[in-house]
C-alpha cells in the first residue's frame, strides 16, 4: 500500500514531464548523489546535525539516515538514469 501511495506521489507531483519521463525520486536522488557526492553527503550531514540540536532524538535520527541512505545507495547497483521497469504511466 505505501508503495502505491509513492508511485501515485512522485507520478503526479512532475506532472511538467511527459508520463514516460517521470521516475521515482529514489532514482532522481541517485543521479545528484552521483553527480555531486560531498555536497549530497555534506546536506545530509547538516540536516542531521541541525535536527540533533532541534528535536534532540539522537538514536532516531541516526536510524532514519541511515535508513534513507540504505534505501537510496545500497539497494540496487547504480544506473544512471534508471526508470521503472515497466514505467508507471498512471495506471
Amino acid at each position: 500500500m505505501i508503495g502505491k501511495l509513492y508511485k501515485i506521489l512522485w507520478y503526479r507531483s512532475q506532472f511538467w514531464l511527459p508520463k514516460e519521463k517521470r521516475r521515482p525520486y529514489t532514482f532522481i536522488l541517485r543521479d545528484i548523489y552521483h553527480d555531486h557526492p560531498i555536497l549530497w553527503t555534506g546536506i545530509i550531514i547538516a540536516i542531521g546535525y541541525w535536527l540533533h540540536y532541534w528535536l534532540d532524538l539522537k538514536i532516531m535520527i541516526a536510524v532514519g539516515i541511515g535508513i534513507v541512505l540504505g534505501h537510496l545507495f545500497w539497494g540496487t547497483r547504480y544506473q544512471e538514469g534508471e526508470q521503472e521497469e515497466p514505467p508507471y504511466l498512471g495506471g
